[in-house]
């Protein structure tokens, strides 16, 4: 069975998705553990960089790997993909996660795994003005309402007060910004580059900037322990980053993204149910199911169609 087979036969590819979205759930609750176990100061920013950096070194160190080994005639791009790669690891890679981990670090992971699911909102507004065959209609509407009221209501506190701020929850608004326009860039290279190639060397451009502007600005005690756990998580990270992004843009390149994205809704249920279960101290707010409920009507809702054509290979 060839890899286009196994990507395009919805037997394979729907639970693959779901095991991806699962995976990509439980990285906010580990990076809060990551940050109680190591210590992390909590006004430091160039230790949570930091870590995103391992995360990412880990991860590229695999997919460099993986890919000398089942493409090493294509490892080495053509010169005029180079500057799209590199534009995408500034997205991908080097914003999306400085903004995911200094806010992770101002909010809860159930909250995080949340606000950042507004990925699948921005997709369809980009949509809007990047395809012409893929408006905005009443549905559409009517899912983006859904999905960014479940978000407002995500940032009331017991209290029922407003909790929104700049270094926490508009962070992590920002992180589905640039994973929108990440995601339609690496949509648009995988035509021309196997997603795996673009995977590994946006995440090694990525991590290694990320690790060049932690040193620069990284003080002694910053991190105030190392751990075996703690290093257990950070790696687990990086395996999960290793295994999830290529596999998605793989499921991309030969599928219709609405197809395919209305899972990502499992993400922030995963996220959620995850954080309660393994992040001491953090509890379920109980304005948080409502605003999970409201999240995931919006994904499905933006993401649904009444016709069901077979799964082709996107042109």
């Amino acid at each position: 069975m060839t890899a286009k087979s196994l990507l395009t036969n919805k037997i394979t590819v729907i639970p693959l998705v779901v095991l991806i979205s699962i995976l990509w759930g439980s990285a906010f609750p580990v990076i809060k553990l990551i940050y109680a176990e190591l210590g992390v100061k909590s006004v430091s920013v160039p230790a949570r960089i930091f870590l995103a950096s391992l995360r990412f070194l880990i991860a590229s160190a695999i997919l460099l790997l993986v890919s000398f080994a089942m493409f090493r005639k294509q490892l080495l791009v053509k010169k005029e993909y180079i500057p799209r790669i590199f534009l995408l690891g500034f997205f991908q890679t080097i914003l999306q996660y400085i903004f995911l981990y200094v806010g992770m670090a101002n909010t809860s992971g159930s909250k995080g795994s949340i606000l950042t699911s507004t990925l699948n909102f921005f997709l369809i507004i980009i949509c809007h003005f990047y395809y012409k065959d893929d408006k905005l209609n009443l549905r559409k509407s009517l899912g983006l309402i859904l999905g960014f009221s479940g978000i407002v209501l995500a940032n009331w506190d017991k209290g029922m007060s407003w909790t929104f701020n700049l270094n926490g929850e508009f962070l992590l608004i920002l992180v589905g910004v640039v994973s929108a326009i990440g995601y339609f860039m690496a949509k648009e290279l995988s035509r021309e580059v196997h997603p795996v190639i673009i995977t590994t060397w946006q995440m090694i451009i990525g991590s290694l900037a990320l690790l060049i502007i932690a040193s620069m600005f990284m003080k002694p005690g910053d991190i105030v322990h190392i751990t075996v756990k703690g290093w257990s998580l950070i790696i687990y990270s990086g395996i999960i980053s290793s295994v999830i992004f290529p596999i998605w843009y793989s499921v991309l390149k030969y599928n219709k993204a609405g197809e395919i994205t209305i899972y990502k809704f499992i993400v922030p249920i995963s996220g959620t149910l995850i954080s309660s279960w393994i992040v001491p101290g953090e509890i379920i707010p109980s304005a948080m199911p409502a605003a999970l409920i409201l999240v995931t009507a919006g994904i499905v809702t933006v993401n649904y169609s009444r016709k069901t054509p077979k799964i082709k290979e996107a042109t």
